[in-house]
């Protein structure tokens, strides 16, 4: 009887040490699979441009991210495939002197969490930080999607930033400033450390 019981229960137990095993949890370095694209628009067109020079890591501990997170652009790396207008870019965003864009985040509260048959599990939720843009820091949520596979870390943001909060001045083209906000979509891909 007592070896029975005791079958029973490594046969319970193993199930549970099999799903503890895949709870991610460890860090991820953020890599050149990654894309951040700006999209400006202008009454007479549209100018997007982007980079992979995504900078950070993430760590998640038990599934659940650890903060703060770090991630920096530099600045100079954008490109809209126009050469004259990326170095305008970088001298209107003054990036001699600030020459990364940053985001820390320091709280982020998941909505949605799914987890799939292949060991995946995707979050939804809202990272809560702070932005370092141009010399200013602004306070921002961000909705964020996360995907963690045993082959790395995506994450997926849309949001906009005001040129004018970060002391940008608008470009104009024939007198015509541009709009004030800026879309800017994050595609991050991380790899684990």
């Amino acid at each position: 009887m007592n070896r029975l019981i005791r079958h029973c229960s490594v046969l319970l137990f193993v199930p549970f040490l099999t799903a503890q095993a895949s709870v991610p949890s460890g860090s991820f370095k953020f890599n050149e699979n990654s894309t951040v694209t700006y999209h400006l628009v202008h009454m007479l067109h549209k100018v997007q441009g982007s980079t992979h020079q995504l900078q950070g890591t993430a760590t998640l501990h038990a599934g659940r991210l650890v903060t703060p997170l770090i991630l920096e652009v530099p600045l100079i790396t954008f490109r809209s495939g126009n050469a004259n207008r990326d170095n305008n870019a970088a001298a209107t965003l003054d990036v001699g002197r600030f020459p990364k864009a940053s985001l820390t985040v320091t709280r982020f509260d998941e909505h949605n969490r799914v987890t799939k048959p292949a060991g995946s599990i995707s979050v939804k939720g809202t990272a809560y930080g702070n932005w370092n843009l141009h010399g200013i820091t602004q306070t921002t949520t961000v909705p964020i999607e996360a995907n963690w596979s045993p082959q790395g870390l995506t994450v997926d943001a849309t949001f906009n930033l005001s040129l004018t909060a970060f002391g940008i001045p608008r470009p104009s083209l024939l007198f015509k400033p541009v709009e004030d906000d800026v879309e800017v979509k994050v595609h991050a891909v991380a790899a684990s450390l």
